[in-house]
């Protein structure tokens, strides 16, 4: 019986009565409470009485039928554990709808929601449909364009579902218009998005031809690139809330829940209250957003799917559909606080999006922040929020040294890990997802018919500044369709660090890291398949690619293109392209099959002369005095139109006096070798970097000078000295006339016998200073120079009494070189120069020459030695990067710190751990060597750590020297072996139970459709079990171990992809 409005009234005094009631857990048929479905009445108000009364553990039933939820109201639950709310699936299921959708005005009201969960833990949503009384978009064919007294107009077809609004049609207010390609891809032929500013006039105009067609008048009669045969999608001005709104609540389940059409985003997930924690774990199964089965709409959501701006813990979505939509099918962030201001472990925090401060809900005591260089990407350093001081106001245990007003601070604990698998993204606008995540899985899943990118990794900082970098992804075993054709789109898997803008592929690679892009299928894109940018570490290993980079964009080409990115691989791809098949920009070390990438190279045109020392000349320990005995060292040379390398040598001291000059082998001066150049002035370009090394001894060197040869004491078009003012303090001289005084001068710390990087842009009259790929400073060059520059000196100055200076790898240019190329330079150097490493993760120490680790145990009195290598927690090292290249090293096994006994630098000093950190001499600063690391104190990098000559030898303090082997160690990774570091949490496989009686089982959800092979390993080596799992394994697998005796065994694992999991288990078959 339908029940009228006058009894539904009744039934919600009846129930009014029994709110107070302590009422035990049950399940609630909400039509015994007074929600009556199909009877076109607003249920909201008799929902929000029963979801206030609900008890913990009670679970709300909604028999089939459809329920209305009037605008702009929406159901609330609040404070509640263990709820379950679910629809009856069979026959035509549960429909929750929101009705009241107007066509005719604008309207923006966020309390338009089904539901919003705050503050409440385990609330489970099954088995319901999501729907709206009337269409919020109106579609069809362009099947005219032309002009008229009103203006130009284009015309359309419409289906017949849109008749509902036949009798106002011409009062529909339209947004937004774009349009589609005819199997539903979004074009953006003509694509506009109305700010009406409260006149509506600037909205398009409609006119109704006849019931089945309209003209559509723009505003400003703009039809772009529309074309007859075009679909158009009229989106009207109806924007609003998710259909559930998640704030700070925990472990959310969305399971068999599918919505036919909404206007805003469907899931939302945030913060909304004081409580000292976000949200946690969220998990779709079978979420679909599609259209209903005849229907002919071309955007059925007006925004994400799943907009997370805080979450913490894990975000799954699985076995889910996404079409249909206005933006992105997953997008995942939270905000990044910019530094207006700082000081004393505090800083106030604006945001970037809209320049307002990002108020006390960004961030909750005890919240993981990193802080980031604005301008490169990387991160500079850790902390921790302590307190919020009011408003935009947060204290850290810590404000690393080297962050500047401008500089990002990412809230890392408000941001969730992302498993996206078996699941489909179609027919969208924008992208498929954008994942701001430190960790992510995109698996077996299939992305199509999407107008940007299919997968976009990124960190957004420039525009929308909403997430920190990945430090861990894989993305694998999909299928990517006609993706990233349009929006100026970059690639169908996208890297960035600015959304799908070319700009944010600019900064520094290491803004990501860890990536895995493997056995994906990508076909049919007018862009990269694979457009990388700004990463450390990334595998593009056994896709598919056909008919990708169809119309390369001008700036990048490439089936794969990696810019400003390193050491990576490229490998046992099948590629059809029209255009290149892989390219580069500013990238590095990257292995291509059997080849290595290591660009740096010039156009002719570009050089005017490069010098790479091939011994130790001018380099090193080498030092040139007036007292030197002859010496002839090799040295390469290569010149603008040369066709290969010249040799020359350094002659003695007869030659140079109390300086240093380069001669050819027949005693000719290489300054009287002229190189050939075009006119060169300060008001073209040129540029020069070189590696240098100073000591104490160093008075006035120069590095290099560019001079005209006839008047070689006057008109200097570029000239780089150093003069030391005391120790450890020196003057840098950039171009000026050396004969009148006239040079700028920069002041700076340089530490002793360690190599530097300095390059030198001159341009337009500016004298612009890099140090080690830094921008220092920049000075105007007021000298103009027109004759031609034909003479190089390098490491001359005779006004020095001594020189002590180590050069290498010079490069003189004709043009000036970018802030990236200079970068390059650092970080491709083929000399034996040595480079910071930054390390982040728990390793053994092993040293390259024996193979035995560093250990520091208690039977040692925490000193430290070496031990063979063994998977002890003593052999294991947490290195935690401080900021600026200082690091601190912790034993896993004793919590203890690393250390030099002594804060004064003494050769043979003793290595122990300490309970604590905080000193220099308890500090570290990683140098890598080609494949070699050297840990040196923070206090003395002179030093290094240094082994005894024989195994099992204790572990000091040495003078450095990169050819002694025992000061040379490898850093190994302890979880995964694998040629990608920081992946494991998303290849992992649990092993449990463990200890075991019997069996064990092994959950190989992360590895579905691989096979994957394993054996099982006594401790003395033994192999007992070896065994595959095939490609069609099940997510758990089972094996017996009850033919072997008690004990401690290990597992390993491998991979198709090579990488090496191992596990140690433990079997007790009479015991717990």
């Amino acid at each position: 019986m339908k029940t009228n409005k006058h009894s539904k009234t009744i039934f919600f005094i009846l129930f009014c009565s029994l709110v107070s009631v302590n009422l035990i857990a049950n399940t609630i048929n909400v039509t015994k409470r007074g929600v009556i479905p199909n009877d076109n009445i607003d249920d909201v108000d008799a929902l929000n009485i029963i979801f206030r009364g609900l008890n913990d553990g009670d679970e709300v039933y909604f028999p089939q039928g459809v329920y209305d939820f009037r605008l702009p109201t929406f159901v609330n639950l609040a404070n509640k554990k263990n709820i379950r709310i679910y629809g009856d699936t069979s026959g035509s299921g549960v429909t929750l709808r929101k009705i009241g959708i107007d066509p005719t005005i604008i309207s923006n009201q966020y309390s338009q929601s089904i539901f919003r969960f705050v503050n409440c833990e385990n609330i489970r949503l099954e088995g319901v449909m999501i729907d709206l009384d009337k269409p919020y978009g109106i579609n069809g064919e362009v099947i005219r364009k032309g002009s008229d007294e009103m203006g130009a107009f284009y015309e359309l077809l419409l289906p017949d579902e849109f008749d509902i609004y036949d009798t106002v049609i011409e009062k529909i207010k339209i947004k937004n218009e774009l349009s589609y390609d005819k199997d539903g891809t979004p074009n953006y032929h003509l694509g506009t998005s109305y700010n009406t500013q409260g006149d509506l006039s600037k909205l398009p105009k409609v006119v109704k031809v006849n019931n089945e067609r309209i003209k559509i008048y723009n505003s400003d009669g703009y039809l772009g690139r529309l074309v007859v045969g075009d679909l158009m999608n009229l989106r009207l001005g109806r924007d609003g809330a998710p259909v559930v709104q998640v704030l700070n609540s925990d472990d959310t389940l969305i399971k068999d829940v599918t919505v036919w059409e909404w206007y805003g985003f469907n899931f939302f997930f945030g913060d909304n209250s004081v409580r000292n924690s976000h949200s946690k774990n969220a998990t779709f199964d079978n979420f679909n957003i599609k259209r209903k089965p005849g229907s002919t709409r071309l955007l059925i959501s007006g925004a994400d799917g799943i907009h997370v701006k805080s979450l913490t813990g894990k975000l799954i979505v699985k076995n889910s559909t996404f079409e249909r939509l206005g933006d992105d099918a997953i997008n995942v962030h939270n905000r990044v606080g910019l530094i207006s201001s700082f000081g004393q472990n505090q800083a106030k925090l604006i945001n970037l999006f809209d320049d307002k401060g990002v108020g006390n809900k960004w961030a909750r005591i005890g919240s993981k922040v990193n802080f980031v260089n604005k301008e490169s990407g990387l991160i500079i350093g850790s902390s921790v929020i302590v307190a919020n001081k009011g408003g935009d106001t947060y204290a850290f245990d810590n404000i690393p040294t080297g962050i500047k007003v401008g500089d990002f601070v990412t809230n890392v604990s408000k941001t969730p890990e992302v498993d996206f698998m078996n699941s489909t993204v179609r027919y969208s606008r924008a992208r498929g997802l954008v994942l701001q995540v430190p960790k992510l899985r995109v698996i077996n899943s299939v992305f199509e018919n999407i107008s940007g990118p299919g997968i976009l990794i990124t960190t957004g900082f420039d525009r929308w500044a909403e997430g920190p970098g990945v430090t861990s992804a894989v993305i694998r075993n999909n299928k990517i369709r006609k993706c990233a054709n349009y929006l100026n789109s970059l690639g169908a898997i996208l890297i960035s660090s600015n959304h799908d803008n070319a700009r944010g592929t600019e900064r520094s690679p290491g803004v990501h890291r860890n990536i895995r892009i493997v056995r994906n299928d990508i076909r049919n894109t007018n862009s990269s398949a694979v457009f990388a940018s700004v990463t450390d570490k990334i595998n593009v290993v056994k896709n598919t690619f056909v008919n990708v980079n169809q119309r390369p964009n001008s700036l990048f080409a490439g089936a794969v293109f990696m810019k400003n990115c390193k050491n990576g691989v490229i490998k046992d791809n099948s590629i059809s392209s029209s255009g290149k098949k892989i390219s580069f920009e500013h990238s590095y070390n990257i292995r291509l099959d059997n080849t290595i990438h290591n660009p740096i190279k010039y156009k002719d045109t570009d050089v005017i002369a490069v010098y790479n020392f091939e011994d130790p000349i001018l380099r090193e320990n080498h030092v040139f005095e007036s007292d030197n005995s002859n010496n002839n060292i090799n040295l390469s040379r290569m010149i603008a139109n040369s066709t290969s390398n010249e040799v020359f040598s350094v002659n003695g001291p007869t030659n140079f006096g109390s300086a240093i000059s380069l001669y050819k082998t027949n005693n000719s001066s290489l300054e009287s070798d002229k190189i050939k150049t075009s006119n060169i002035s300060l008001t073209n370009k040129v540029s020069m970097a070189t590696w240098f090394k100073v000591s104490n001894d160093l008075e006035n060197g120069q590095l290099i000078k560019l001079v005209n040869l006839t008047n070689a004491n006057q008109d200097e078009l570029l000239y780089v000295g150093l003069r030391r003012k005391n120790d450890g303090v020196y003057t840098i001289a950039v171009p000026g006339k050396i004969a009148n005084s006239n040079f700028n001068t920069y002041t700076t710390s340089l530490k002793i016998n360690t190599w530097n990087h300095l390059a030198v842009n001159v341009q337009d009259g500016k004298a612009a200073l890099y140090i080690n790929g830094q921008f220092k400073t920049s000075f105007n060059a007021q000298n103009e120079f027109t004759d031609d520059i034909n003479m190089i000196r390098i490491g001359d100055n005779t006004a020095a009494t001594s020189v002590k200076l180590s050069i290498d790898e010079v490069h003189v240019l004709k043009r000036t070189l970018s802030e990236n190329e200079i970068k390059d330079l650092i970080t491709a150097s083929n000399s034996p120069t040595v480079t910071t490493e930054i390390v982040e993760g728990i390793f053994k120490i092993q040293n390259d020459a024996n193979r035995q680790n560093v250990i520091a145990p208690d039977w040692n009195n925490f000193n430290s030695r070496m031990f063979r290598d063994l998977n002890a927690n003593d052999q294991k090292w947490e290195f935690k990067h401080l900021g600026e290249g200082t690091h601190t090293i912790k034993n896993i096994g004793t919590g203890r710190y690393l250390q030099v006994d002594s804060p004064i630098c003494i050769r043979n000093n003793n290595v122990s751990t300490q309970i604590s950190a905080t000193a220099d001499h308890h500090k570290w600063i990683i140098k890598k060597i080609k494949s070699n690391y050297f840990l040196r104190p923070v206090n003395c990098d002179n030093f290094a750590l240094d082994k005894s000559s024989n195994n099992n030898g204790n572990v000091k303090l040495w003078s450095f020297n990169e050819d002694n082997n025992n000061q040379k160690f490898n850093l190994i990774p302890t979880s995964v072996q694998r040629e990608l570091d920081d992946v494991s949490a998303v290849e992992k496989i649990d092993v449990y139970p463990n200890p075991t009686r019997e069996t064990v089982n092994f959950n190989l959800e992360n590895h579905m459709g691989e096979s994957i092979s394993y054996s099982i390993i006594s401790l003395t080596g033994q192999q007992l079990i070896n065994d595959v799992f095939q490609k069609s394994h099940k997510s758990e697998e089972t094996i017996d171990l009850r033919n072997l005796r008690d004990g401690v065994y290990f597992i390993n694992f491998r991979t198709p992809d090579g990488i090496h999991i191992s596990k140690k288990i433990v079997l007790a078959k009479g015991g717990d």
